[in-house]
Order: structure tokens, then C-alpha cells, then sequence
């Protein structure tokens, strides 16, 4: 499957389980992290393909992209203070 069809996939589940399920499915993601660094990145992984859902409802999408940028701010932060 390409990333069109993954992105289109979880759009079309998104408009399926509307705000709450999304929220229900971020949620339960959370509840199921292990605390290891490999579940970090999983959950980082389950996180992606969430929020690739909110792409169906623009508050929602707006409210994904707000918690996006707040991480991106503390990579350029770090990489502001780490020049490689």
C-alpha cells in the first residue's frame, strides 16, 4: 500500500469514528505505552497515523497541527542549542 492509500485510509476511518473515537483511539494508545523507548516510538508511530486521520475535520486537524508545532519548537530549540 502507498502513502496516499495509508493517508486515505485513515481519513475515511476519521470521518467514520468522528472526533471521539479519534480522541478515544489517541487515548487508548497512551494507555497501552509500555514505558520503553521501542513503545515510545511506537506509540509515536500510532500517534502519526491519528493524527494523519484528523485530516477530516479542520478543528480537529487544527488542534493535531497545534500539538505538532509545540514539538517542533522543541527540536529547533534543541538543535538552536546542539549545532552539529
Amino acid at each position: 500500500m502507498s502513502n496516499i492509500q495509508y493517508f486515505s485510509t485513515m481519513k475515511r476511518w476519521g470521518k467514520s469514528v468522528g472526533r471521539e473515537g479519534m480522541s478515544e483511539a489517541a487515548i487508548a494508545a497512551v494507555e497501552d505505552f509500555d514505558g520503553s523507548y521501542k513503545g515510545a516510538i511506537e506509540l509515536a508511530g500510532k500517534m502519526k497515523a491519528i493524527a494523519q486521520a484528523t485530516s477530516c475535520d479542520v478543528y480537529w486537524s487544527e488542534k493535531m497541527n497545534k500539538g505538532y508545532h509545540k514539538q517542533l519548537s522543541v527540536a529547533e530549540r534543541y538543535n538552536s542549542k546542539n549545532k552539529f
